[in-house]
Formats: structure tokens, sequence, C-alpha cells
């Protein structure tokens, strides 16, 4: 299971780990919420291969390569590579287009890259969990970072 406060970098038992030890429930909850969007059950028409490899290419994009390495695991997707666009795959160049838009420009996002994964063949629950993974990949990015701040600035 996921442990955001390893990941950033706080040692077990140091001072600001004491100082969080009441959020524990908050941290718990985030590491579900991480096995439920990467490697849930049911993963429809996203592998758990291709969800972590969405992960460590969001989390690369945002600068955080610790947190890439760690996420894509072992044997890492093509989709970790940010240089990766999908080659001649039109379903995993909308996936991969669509993600980077989200992680990078957020707010230029439209219906239109909605309707650009369903022509590439995405059914609605396909979208529905890419927007789960993207949203959450998204808080744990912000969290481990200002946890990471926390400590430095300790």
């Amino acid at each position: 299971m996921l442990d955001v406060l390893a990941l950033a970098g706080i040692a077990e038992g140091s001072p600001l780990c004491t100082v969080l030890e009441p959020r524990a429930p908050v941290f718990e909850l985030t590491a579900r919420a991480h096995a439920a969007v990467v490697a849930p059950g049911e993963p429809g028409g996203l592998s758990h291969a291709l969800r972590a490899g969405l992960a460590a290419r969001m989390a690369r994009l945002c600068g955080d390569e610790k947190t890439a390495a760690l996420l894509q695991g072992a044997e890492p997707h093509e989709a970790a590579d940010p240089a990766f666009d999908g080659g001649s795959d039109a379903r995993a160049t909308a996936i991969l287009r669509h993600v980077d838009l989200l992680t990078v420009r957020p707010r230029d996002a439209t219906r239109g890259d909605v309707q650009v994964l369903v022509a590439a063949g995405l059914d609605e629950a396909d979208i529905v969990r890419l927007a789960e993974l993207v949203s959450f990949m998204a808080y744990l990015l912000r969290l481990v970072a200002g946890l990471r701040a926390l400590e430095e600035g300790r």
C-alpha cells in the first residue's frame, strides 16, 4: 500500500511524523484511493499497467521523478514516458493527450476533448475511470509536494 509520508521523505518517528500523526486517517484513505484508481478489481479498458504508467507520466510532467519512479513499478509502461505520444495507436494517443492536457493545462480542457476520447473508442465508463485517475493524481502530487515543503522547512 502507498506510504504517503515515506513518499514525501518524512521519516517514521521524526518530529514532523509525530505532528502529522492525527492526520493518519487521511494518509490511510489516500493509500486506499491510490489502490482503487491504479489497481482496481475491475480495470475496464484501462489496464493496471497503463494506469500505473499514466500516474508516473503525470508525476513526471509535474517534475516529481521520485513519485514517478515509485508509481511506474519495476517494468514501466511506455505511457510513463512523457515523450511517448502513442505512436500509431489512436486510442493511446487520445488518452495520452487528454492526460497531458489535464495535468499541465486543466483550464484549457473542453467538452471537445472528451469527444476526442469517444471518437478514439473509449466508452463512458473508461472516460470516468480516466478522470478518476487524473483527479486522484492531482490530489496526490499536491499532497506530497506540501508534505515535502513542510519537511524541508522544519
